[in-house]
Formats: C-alpha cells, structure tokens, sequence
C-alpha cells in the first residue's frame, strides 16, 4: 500500500465481496478508497467510502471512521465540492485519535480547500498544525505544508515571506535529491521575482526549473511562464518560442493565455496579421473558457455559502456546547455550595445543642455547689452523720455532673479542626506522617483547653496541685488516645515519663476522678 498501491489496488480488486463479513466488507472499503487514492485513481462515487461510514461511524474516536471520512473529504474535494470536503476533513480530524501521519494529511487537505474558497487565515492555520507535526517527525512530508503556506503569502502579496517557505521547502528538497519538488519549487521561486519584476531572477529559477522536471511531466505551463519572462526581459523571438510551444497544451487556460500572449509579441513585431489569427484564437478560447466559468462561478458562490453556513453551524454548536458547560459548572458548584451551607448548619445546630447542654450542666453544678456550701454551713439544723451523709450524696453527684460535662465537651471537640488533626496523627502509619504534625501540636493544645475548659477548670478547683501539663494529659487519657500519640501530643520519649505522670495523679485526686479519666469502669466512654 505504501510503496505499489498500484499493486495493492489489483490486488484488492481480486478480492470477492460477497464473502467478506460485515467489519471485513467495511475495512475492505476503506482499503480499497485508500489504495485508489495513492495510486491516483479519483474515486467515481462515494458509495464505496459509505460502506465503511456506515460501520464505523457510531464510534467517537477512531481510526479507521477516521480514514473513511478523510477519503469522503477526498472524493468531494476531487469534484470541487469544498463544502462537503471541508465538513468530512473536520469529522476526520476530531474522529482521529493519536495518529499524526493521518492527521497530517487531513490538515494538508483542509488547507487547499480552505485556500480554494479564499479562507486563507484558516488556511495558514491548518497548514501549520501540519507544519509543525511532520517537523516533529523530520517527515520528508514537510513540503506540503511548506509549500502551502508560501502559497498563501504569495496570494496575500507578502512576497519576502512567500519566498522564506519556498526556499526554505527547497533547501530540504535538495537534501534529499528530490528532482520532481526541485522543479516544482524553482518553478513557485521564479514567479514571485516575475511578481517583483526580477525578471533575470526569475528567467534563472524557470530554467532550472525545467532542467529538473521529470522526462514524463508535461513542461507546457513552465514554457508559458519562460516565454512570458522572456517577453519581459525583450527577447521577444525567444518568447515565441517557448510560449508557441506553451500553446500545445492540453489545458484550456494555458492555450487562451498562450495565445494571448502571442498576439502581444507579434503586435510588438510590427506582424500585425498573425497578431489578430492569434488574438481570434484567443477570443474564441476565452469564450469557452467564460462559459465553462459562467457555470463554476454560480457552482462556487453555492459551494461558497454552503460552506460559510457550515462553519456558522459549527461556531452555533461549539457556542452551545460552551453554554452547556457553563450550565453545568454552575449546577455543579450550586450543588456543592447548597450541601456545604446544609453541613454547615446542621454542624451549626449540633454545636449550639451542645454548648447550651454544657450551660445546663454548669448550672447543675453551680446549683449543687450551692447546696454543699450551705450543708457545711448547717451545723444547727442537721446532726453530723446525716450531713456526712448527705455531703457525700452530693459529692457523687458533682463527679457524675463532672463526668457528663467531660463527656459534652468531647462532643464539642468532635465539631473542632483539632479532632480531624489528633485524628490523623492517630491514625498516622509512618513515622514522617506525625513529624509533619508536629507544628500542630501548639494549636491541638489551646484549642482542647478551650473546649474541655469547663472541665478543666473543675478538675484545678478541686486538686489545685495539678499542672497545666498534668491537666492536658487527664484530657489525651479521657480522649483514650495510644501511648504513641499522647507521647507525640506531650513530647515526651519514653512511657515511662507518661507511667510516672500517671502515678503523680493518682496520688492527688480521688480514686472515682481517676477512674473516669482512665477509663477504667468505662473503656468505650472518651474514644476518639
């Protein structure tokens, strides 16, 4: 296929249809288009490439619905058909999916249709995405695009840029002994200085251009081109020649012009008969020529404004599809912002429950402090033992207050950033995770004395010889955090700084205190 697609084009042919299953019958298809393609066989009908449209167009990104598309945009850019061309060329490219031989030559083809319906930015643009690619690749191909873009500054009239990618494309074709690009790229050189009106420039790049044109090629346009360059340099029985030669094509154009031009040397000359034989001749061959143009015009404008309605729908599309995503991001970030506000709240709410049961547990407390006060202070009313009594009664229910209010703050502390911190140094599997923690520990410690502080200050009032370290560690062993952490939390070594911190404690507070910080009767109650 790459080499002899002539080869692969009878050999395809061969083949029988009929006994190809449906994915066989659309691949053989797309081979068979591929191979007429290079061998230089324009398609007849499109029905060929349909085959292989119809298999795989259901897929997004695909090589081969790539391929079927780009030889679609082929046949219809072979019968001057842009519109259509242009639409499968872009179907082709955004159906190709990391293919960038295909992708080149997708943009090669958009290029010339582009620069054939005068779209000559968005020409520039597709010629350069190929550019760029086969410069990646150090691809041969690079001419093409080369090529391309000098055309369209040609076109434009920028002739020092024009003539920047002609040599540029001709320096490259020279590596590579490319006689056929050599000629084609002498011949593009010498007309911008025929533009410039550097005819002896221009006379030097037509020569070598016909020097270097294949035996086969048809040599009737560069004769033209040498016969008009001479006319401009004065040499006027030399451009007969070449141009009298010119007019042997086989192409309508070049023989209008060939003739025309004839008429003007032998005007010049004074040989005023076979100046207006040739001027008829022209006049005749311009007539078939405007009628021929007459039909392509009005076959242009429609091609024309079929393709300008066909990128208007595509900017409609790519607006919509913009406003959709727009839509949706917006939706999106409603969505979020709606349950961050609702997660707010309800942590709003469960905060404000728990702050105002722990206002309620503090005026239980205030209310029984109260009272023991006011035992103590009964000595007439009550016997001793019955004050004893009742002073003890009292007692258990301030530690059991004490113990609820321990219990209200560790509901408050799970609503803090604190916990998830303390939680993740917990939770911490290496030893690097709670290093990168350790700056935390300051703001873990102010924040558990401002939620605890109620309790805090319950446990200072009633054993006043408790430190502040002390007072943090109660809160690390209520919260029934590992040895690890709290070591990490206290930063201390070893356990047994924590197991004498513990025996300290102990010996000041009383023995039903020192159970509810250590858990001892209730393991499960102040887990983190």
């Amino acid at each position: 296929m790459e080499y002899q697609p002539d080869s692969a084009f009878k050999l395809l042919k061969t083949i029988n249809q009929t006994d190809l299953s449906v994915s066989e019958n659309a691949k053989y298809a797309l081979l068979l288009a591929q191979a007429q393609d290079k061998a230089g066989h324009q398609l007849i009908n499109d029905s060929l490439i349909l085959i292989a449209i119809n298999h795989y167009d259901h897929l997004s990104k695909d090589n081969n619905k790539a391929k079927a598309y780009f030889y679609l945009g082929r046949f219809y850019q072979n019968n001057n058909d842009y519109a259509k061309a242009i639409n499968s060329y872009l179907i082709a490219e955004k159906a190709t999916s990391d293919h960038d031989t295909l992708l080149t030559l997708i943009y090669d083809n958009l290029g010339t249709c582009y620069k054939n319906q005068d779209f000559y930015d968005k020409a520039l643009e597709v010629y350069k995405d190929a550019y760029y690619i086969y410069k990646q690749y150090n691809s041969k191909n690079i001419l093409y695009p080369l090529r391309g873009m000098a055309s369209i500054y040609a076109i434009q009239e920028q002739f020092e840029k024009a003539l920047k990618y002609y040599q540029t494309a001709l320096t490259i074709a020279s590596s590579t002994n490319d006689s056929t690009w050599q000629s084609i790229l002498f011949c593009d050189i010498s007309r911008i200085y025929d533009n410039k009106n550097l005819y002896e420039a221009a006379y030097s790049y037509i020569v070598r251009s016909i020097q270097y044109a294949p035996r086969s090629s048809d040599l009737s346009a560069m004769y033209f081109w040498k016969g008009e360059i001479l006319h401009n340099l004065n040499q006027l029985d030399s451009a007969f020649y070449y141009i009298n030669l010119a007019k042997k094509s086989s192409d309508l154009n070049t023989q209008a012009s060939a003739y025309q031009a004839l008429y003007e040397i032998k005007k010049e000359q004074g040989e005023l008969n076979d100046a207006i034989l040739y001027n008829d001749t022209s006049l005749i061959l311009y007539d078939s020529i405007q009628d021929l143009n007459h039909s392509a015009e009005i076959s242009h404008i429609l091609k024309q404004h079929a393709t300008e309605t066909l990128q208007q729908a595509e900017v409609i599309k790519r607006q919509k599809h913009t406003a959709f995503l727009i839509v949706t991001t917006l939706l999106l970030i409603a969505c979020i912002t709606f349950i961050f506000l609702y997660k707010d709240n309800k942590r709003k709410k469960v905060y404000i429950k728990i702050q105002c049961e722990l206002r309620n547990n503090q005026i239980e407390k205030d209310e029984l402090k109260e009272k023991i006060k006011t035992l103590i202070d009964s000595n007439t009313y009550i016997a001793e033992r019955n004050k004893e009594l009742k002073k003890e009664e009292l007692k258990q229910q301030q530690v059991e207050l004490w113990r609820r209010t321990l219990q209200i703050c560790t509901r408050l502390f799970h609503t803090s950033t604190s916990y998830k911190k303390l939680h993740a140094i917990e939770t911490a599997k290496f030893k690097k995770e709670r290093e990168e923690k350790q700056k935390e520990i300051n703001s873990i410690q102010k924040e558990i004395n401002e939620v605890f502080i109620e309790a805090i200050q319950e446990l200072r009032e009633q054993y006043p010889k408790l430190t502040q370290e002390d007072l943090f560690y109660c809160i690390l062993q209520y919260l029934r955090l590992s040895t690890s952490t709290i070591k990490f939390c206290m930063r201390v070594e070893s356990n047994q700084a924590l197991t004498q911190r513990k025996y300290r404690i102990k010996k000041q507070i009383s023995p039903q205190t020192f159970s509810i910080i250590f858990n001892e009767n209730s393991p499960s109650e102040g887990v983190l």
